[in-house]
């Protein structure tokens, strides 16, 4: 479609993205409505929409350049464009059932089959570690035809980013980030997970100064079926990342174990102090043989105030031959605690991106509405309980998410037990019992009405002819409402479901308009059986080639059709998954009659 030309014609846009609420555009015009004359033409006004929260800068440029599909992923609605990841493009979406931000990665449908399996695969992965310092994953499915992945929304930036455009760290903030990095791989490596592309790029950091884990799409299940779906697809490819690879992963991938990722970890840590990766110049099988058989430049050369005890952690992290690495990411955590410092290391204002208002709009309906949840009570014992690993409050500092504080800052210094003994849980416990005992008195007159339902409906609701009598029912459900027609009664017309069950076949369909719309410029009159037409369960009918003339015959035309029973004959096809039937004519139409 063309770029809107007038007000009119964005507006338009707006509504059928479905991006924003009718009820929040109706009142946004509403409120403003002094104020139109200083809307010039669309990109003003969609600067409006902006500041209010009511569009995102990803959404207003695309409406502003004609698009009005592909803002919606399921129940994920596309707020910004995050950038392309390793095995697909990353949105952040609001899930709007829950009111929150996510990541949605998403999966071309021309993706090969190797990147489908390991795409499956990052979501097994994510699905079964739950760790502060790994990114969760909340969701997998498939929407027509790709899949894709909703994953937990870290507010922040990657390491990358963060040294590309900031610089190289301070030895302190590298190692506590680097030592976050490793309790998250821990896990997973003792749930039997390898990352396998550890790297700055993959290492997120928050507003509090949490690190997280991302992009567990290479990762495998050493100790699972995994295993041989490793070696069909991974042996014809190299996995990883050449700056950051670990030699042995060169070689023969699938052999790997967790002393790749402190390898890898180990680059990143030398990324982090020096500000360039360990081998800086050639081409991708130059650096791929630097890392089996070079040594990269000392670190305390690259940078002299790196400490010498510290520069030999990372040479041991990177030595070639695994067995003289650490061997576990447990390890790293120890060695790392001297150059930890006192923290907290968060992030400056100025070093994260900073929101339009409509997702900080989200995230601050998120955070009142975690507030409203009563918090739990946090374990007193370390990460890793008693292994003698730096526990997770020290690596976090004064951060939120692991503060020492936590455990007596809930309830006052008082323990969960004091908590279930209080005043409010007793009165509480008696509500409950009132309630129960009302529920059991009320059973016996609940039981009564469902006996009085059930026997209106068998003889006051059938259709004419069943048990003996004209139901009066009956029309109404045939024709004032087809959704619902009795499928015991012969008819000639399928219901918008039963449709959707035949797609490619043609069908004739009868169901009441809940929204009818006509596009100007398009020239296309919708007819949906839903008033949201993006609803799973909507049915669409379209014809091209409407004209509908001045304003108010559009809207004449319009009300010809909303609230009326409709019967359309033709091919039932799909449009981002929900059924339809493109019509050559409005002829093609028939008005069957007034619902009741």
């Amino acid at each position: 479609m063309h770029a809107p030309s007038s007000i009119q014609e964005f507006v338009e846009l707006v509504r059928r993205s479905a991006v924003v609420p009718e009820e929040r555009l109706d009142t946004f015009f509403r409120r403003q409505r002094g104020r139109a004359e200083q809307w010039i033409g669309p990109a003003q006004l969609a600067e409006a929409l902006l500041e209010e929260g009511l569009l995102s800068r990803f959404q207003a440029n695309n409406l502003l350049l004609g698009r009005w599909c592909g803002f919606w992923i399921n129940r994920c609605l596309v707020l910004e464009d995050l950038g392309t990841g390793g095995m697909g493009r990353v949105f952040l979406c609001e899930q709007t059932p829950m009111q929150r931000l996510v990541a949605v990665k998403v999966l071309p449908s021309t993706t090969p089959p190797g990147s489908v399996e390991r795409f499956l695969r990052e979501a097994r992965a994510s699905a079964a570690l739950d760790h502060p310092n790994l990114v969760r994953a909340f969701d997998v499915d498939r929407d027509g035809r790709f899949h894709f992945l909703v994953l937990e929304f870290v507010d922040g930036s990657t390491l990358l980013r963060l040294v590309k455009r900031f610089g190289r760290l301070d030895v302190a903030r590298a190692c506590h980030y680097t030592a976050q990095a490793a309790l998250g791989l821990h896990h997973a490596h003792v749930a039997g997970w390898i990352h396998r592309d550890v790297k700055p790029a993959n290492l997120l950091v928050d507003r509090s100064g949490t690190v997280k884990v991302f992009d567990l799409g290479l990762a495998r299940f050493a100790l699972g079926p995994d295993e041989q779906l490793t070696k069909q697809f991974d042996d014809q490819n190299l996995l990883g990342t050449a700056d950051y690879i670990a030699p042995e992963q060169t070689l023969i991938d699938h052999a790997v174990d967790c002393r790749a990722d402190l390898y890898s970890l180990g680059a990143t840590l030398y990324f982090l102090l020096a500000g360039r990766p360990p081998y800086l110049n050639g081409n991708v099988i130059q650096k791929l043989m630097a890392h089996r058989l070079c040594e990269p430049l000392p670190l305390t050369q690259v940078r002299p105030e790196v400490p010498q005890a510290l520069a030999a952690v990372v040479d041991r992290m990177m030595a070639k031959n695994p067995a003289h690495r650490f061997q576990t990411a447990e390890e790293v955590c120890e060695a790392l605690q001297p150059f930890l410092g006192s923290g907290p290391f968060r992030p400056q204002s100025g070093e994260l991106h900073q929101h339009c208002p409509r997702v900080r709009l989200v995230t601050d309906s998120g955070k009142a509405h975690a507030q409203a949840i009563p918090p739990r009570v946090p374990a007193s014992s370390g990460s890793f309980g008693s292994t003698g690993v730096v526990p997770a409050s020290a690596l976090m500092g004064s951060s939120a998410a692991f503060s020492a504080s936590d455990t007596t800052g809930c309830f006052g210094g008082l323990g969960s037990a004091a908590v279930l003994s209080s005043p409010h849980s007793t009165l509480w416990s008696r509500r409950r019992l009132v309630a129960v005992i009302a529920l059991l008195a009320m059973l016996p007159l609940f039981a009564v009405s469902m006996v009085l339902v059930v026997g209106w409906w068998l003889f006051f609701s059938r259709p004419a002819g069943a048990l003996g009598g004209p139901g009066p029912g009956s029309i109404g459900a045939h024709h004032g409402n087809p959704d619902k027609a009795d499928k015991d009664e012969p008819r000639d017309y399928l219901t918008p479901h039963e449709a959707s069950q035949k797609v490619d076949q043609r069908c004739t369909v009868r169901f009441v308009v809940r929204r009818a719309a006509l596009s100007k410029s398009q020239k296309t009159l919708f007819l949906n059986s839903e008033s949201n037409y993006r609803a799973d369960n909507n049915f669409t009918v379209l014809v091209h080639g409407v004209d509908g003339g001045p304003a108010k015959d559009r809207n004449e035309l319009l009300a010809s059709y909303q609230g009326k029973a409709v019967q359309v004959t033709g091919l039932v096809t799909l449009y981002e998954s929900r059924p339809q039937i493109v019509a050559s004519e409005l002829a093609q139409i028939k008005i069957v009659n007034q619902p009741n």
